[in-house]
């Protein structure tokens, strides 16, 4: 029986103590309110003050920016008042001077007029035509010395081995047209998932050492894949220039892609072929970009 008054006691204590929380919580809740409707009326003693000491704030900027205005109007003034009276006194000083003297007469215009005659000439050797002819060489020879082509000449073909080297590329190009025509397309393809590139059934990867044939130059290049796609891969040659090569010339052969003799992996550092140990050495720069741009015009 006592415990069972204990627990009426424990249960009427928790009671109380429930009620006198919300009476605090809404007790809160008025005060929040009241101080709201204080906040919209502008009487809010807190936010009062604040805007009291911003209006203070403004006010004193106002006079600030007042008082600076009204000190440039004045300063301006006296500047313009300055010059306005400079200008007056140099328009008086030249009227003064003006009427002072007298203007010239026509026997005085006459006599100050400037002499046309032609000044003698200077007396010096004359030179004949043939050392105006030889001055003229001279000046030539020296335009072509410093406006010549002979730092290309050692490279520079002749028009004889221009017309060979079209008339071989013509003749690899034709028979590059019928030896695709007469074979088959090849297959590749580009794995996205696995960032692979198959070509005959051989895999290749970004960064693998490869050996490009043109079948139009009929010449290989070495260099390695820098990236690939669905529709081309990008290959890095030796001569540091990108070449973009469509896989539509991969299948229909006008090019073969194939890895280099040494058949290195693509986590090995690139480096060119053994066997052509000294292409990238022996290759003059700019003999190297002008293949490269070839190279460009081919595929």
């Amino acid at each position: 029986m006592a415990a069972a008054t204990k627990d009426v006691d424990r249960k009427m204590t928790d009671h109380d103590y429930l009620l006198m929380e919300r009476e605090l919580y809404e007790e809160s809740i008025r005060a929040l309110e009241v101080r709201l409707a204080q906040l919209e009326d502008g009487t809010l003693p807190e936010y009062v003050e604040q805007v009291q000491a911003f209006a203070a704030e403004k006010q004193s900027r106002l006079d600030l920016a007042r008082l600076r205005r009204d000190l440039l109007e004045k300063n301006s003034a006296e500047l313009l008042a300055f010059d306005l009276q400079q200008l007056d006194e140099v328009y008086a000083q030249a009227m003064e001077r003006a009427l002072r003297t007298p203007p010239p007469s026509h026997d005085e215009l006459d006599t100050c007029a400037i002499d046309n005659t032609a000044l003698p000439l200077p007396i010096g050797k004359t030179l004949s035509n043939s050392e105006l002819e030889a001055a003229l060489d001279r000046t030539l020879d020296e335009k072509r010395r410093l406006f010549n082509l002979e730092h290309i000449a050692a490279v520079q073909p002749s028009t004889s081995t221009i017309v060979a080297q079209l008339q071989t590329t013509r003749d690899a190009w034709q028979a590059a047209q019928v030896a695709m025509d007469a074979s088959s397309p090849e297959e590749c393809f580009w794995d996205a998932m696995h960032k692979t590139l198959h070509i005959c059934e051989q895999p290749y990867r970004v960064g693998d050492a490869i050996v490009l044939h043109s079948a139009l130059a009929n010449e290989d290049f070495y260099g390695e894949i820098a990236s690939a796609n669905e529709t081309a891969v990008q290959l890095k040659l030796l001569c540091d220039s990108v070449v973009t090569v469509p896989l539509a010339s991969l299948r229909d052969r006008r090019c073969r892609l194939q890895r280099q003799d040494d058949g290195r992996s693509s986590d090995a550092p690139f480096s060119p072929a053994p066997t052509t140990p000294l292409r990238r050495a022996s290759t003059p720069r700019s003999r190297r970009k002008s293949r490269s741009r070839r190279v460009l015009s081919l595929l």
